[in-house]
């Protein structure tokens, strides 16, 4: 024997790994709905004079009927933004690692 865990072994604690990662970017993207809304969201209205009306008003006039109301700003235009920008910078980051792992790892 070689001390060594076999394939399947560390097959399945990869996979406990990736799901712990994806349960810790669902919980950041929850987290980062609640700062816009309590904090992000009300600070521009508040620093650059907007109004939450003028807010909807701009986001239907670019196409986005659903919002109405700053929680729904944030689901249906924050949340799937910060969505798409995780999945692109995970596919960035998947396709460069391997070459960047070597400078990294010294």
């Amino acid at each position: 024997m070689s001390g060594r865990p076999d394939s399947s072994t560390a097959t399945r604690k990869a996979r406990g790994r990736n799901n712990l990662y994806g349960r810790g970017h669902g919980g950041v993207d929850r987290v980062g709905a609640l700062i816009n809304y309590f904090i992000t969201i009300p600070f521009y209205i508040t620093v650059m004079g907007l109004s939450m009306e003028g807010i909807v008003a701009a986001t239907g006039a670019a196409g986005n009927t659903m919002v109405n109301d700053l929680s729904s700003l944030i689901w249906w235009v924050f949340v799937p933004f910060n969505i798409f920008k995780g999945l692109v910078v995970s596919v960035i980051v998947g396709l460069i690692y391997k070459k960047l792992s070597t400078l990294l790892h010294r």
